[in-house]
C-alpha cells in the first residue's frame, strides 16, 4: 500500500524565515541609505565646455556639408531611372500548373 508524503510531512512548506528577518532588513537598509552620500552637481569646467563646443562644431560641419552635397550633386529625375517590367501569360501559368499536377490525371473528365 502506497502512504501518501503528505501524510508524513503535513501540509506546511519546510522553508521559513527568522523571526523578525523583515523588520531587520528595513532597518539597516534605512540605516545604509541615511549614510549614503548626497550627488552634488558642479559647474561645468573650462575644458568640460571646450569638448561640447568642439562636438557641436563637428555636428554643424556635417551638417552644412551634407546640405551642400545635396544641393550641388545633381538629383536622378524619372526619366534618368530605368523601368523593370514584366509581362506575364496568366493562361500560361494556369496549363502549366495543369500539366503538373498528377491528380488531373486520374480523374475522370
Amino acid at each position: 500500500m502506497k502512504t501518501d508524503i503528505f501524510d508524513q510531512v503535513g501540509r506546511r512548506t519546510p522553508y521559513h524565515t527568522p523571526d523578525g528577518y523583515f523588520e531587520a532588513s528595513e532597518k539597516a537598509l534605512r540605516t545604509k541609505a541615511n549614510h549614503l552620500p548626497a550627488i552634488i552637481f558642479r559647474k561645468l569646467s573650462t575644458a568640460d565646455r571646450r569638448w561640447y563646443y568642439i562636438i557641436a562644431a563637428t555636428i554643424a560641419v556635417f551638417i552644412g556639408i551634407f546640405g551642400i552635397l545635396n544641393f550641388v550633386l545633381p538629383t536622378a529625375t524619372e526619366a534618368d531611372v530605368p523601368v523593370y517590367s514584366e509581362v506575364t501569360d496568366t493562361a500560361a501559368d494556369w496549363s502549366d500548373f495543369a500539366e503538373a499536377d498528377i491528380f488531373l490525371d486520374n480523374m475522370n473528365w
